[in-house]
């Protein structure tokens, strides 16, 4: 599955062309049957209507589900500098006198410990993604029920498996060693906690854009559809010659306000991707 299809099946952006689609179908039922101009807008409307009160609901969580990602991948930056510094630290003392590789304990330690803070102070509006305790958030990114998991990442040294250490324990090379191996395990798994968080940052973008253009798009068709010459067409013109123009031309406007800008902010994120 390319990305560009990943992002629109996490976001529900299929959800979102299928209702496009039958709005269109809608109207050109509307159409066949010799409806009105009135019948035709009010078929347009309610349907957008309603999206219009669920969609600042929608982006709000977006946005919030944002800065949690962003507050959690702070975090993370601060706990790998931290682990980078521990790391620094053990290798040292795998060449150091035993009179130092207590010191060096110590300073391992207080940059292990000093990691839970960093991910315990992450919480927005008492959402956190990594910290102790931390929980998997789902947001809906679509008006048609689209959703995104965001899966909890404890992240401090301790959850990532790396321990304290004693000064004694390390008067053993093989144990510093284990303290390294630790530390270099718990790095990557923080580099694949990033790279999700960064892949769901750009899904909640994608999201927010489409559901924006998609309320832009069908307030463009809306007008379209009803403007006086072509509802002139569908008001005045009797013949099935006419009701044929009519229904072409909703159609044209549907694919080119809808879909068409919808798969360009998708192809525009994979570019930039």
């Amino acid at each position: 599955m390319s990305t560009v299809d990943q992002i629109a099946s996490a976001t529900g952006l299929t959800n979102t062309l299928n209702r496009q689609q039958a709005k269109q179908a809608g109207v050109l039922t509307e159409l066949a049957s010799g409806s009105t101009q009135s019948s035709i807008a009010k078929a347009l409307a309610t349907p957008f209507e309603t999206e219009s009160q669920t969609l600042p609901v929608v982006q709000q969580n977006i946005a919030l589900a944002g800065n949690v990602l962003s507050t959690s991948g702070q975090a993370l930056t601060s706990v790998a500098a931290n682990l980078t510094q521990a790391l620094a630290t053990a290798s040292q003392a795998l060449s150091a006198p035993d009179s130092v590789k207590g010191t060096l304990a110590q300073q391992f330690n207080s940059l292990i410990d000093q990691t839970q803070g960093f991910v315990n102070n992450s919480t927005i509006n008492g959402l956190n993604l990594v910290g102790s305790g931390a929980k998997s958030m789902t947001v809906n990114t679509t008006t048609e029920g689209g959703q995104l998991t965001l899966a909890a990442a404890p992240s401090s040294a301790s959850a990532l498996g790396v321990a304290n250490v004693s000064a004694s324990s390390w008067s053993s090379a093989s144990e510093i060693q284990s303290s390294i191996n630790q530390i270099q395990t718990a790095l990557n798994q923080i580099t694949s906690t990033q790279s999700k968080f960064a892949a769901a940052q750009t899904a909640l973008t994608a999201a927010a854009q489409v559901n924006q253009s998609s309320a832009l798009a069908a307030s463009s068709s809306a007008a379209a559809l009803t403007g006086a010459n072509v509802a002139a067409a569908a008001v005045n013109g009797k013949t099935a010659q006419a009701q044929t123009q009519f229904a072409a031309y909703a159609e044209e406007e549907e694919n080119n306000e809808n879909e068409r800008t919808v798969r360009s902010l998708l192809d525009n994120n994979k570019n930039n991707g």
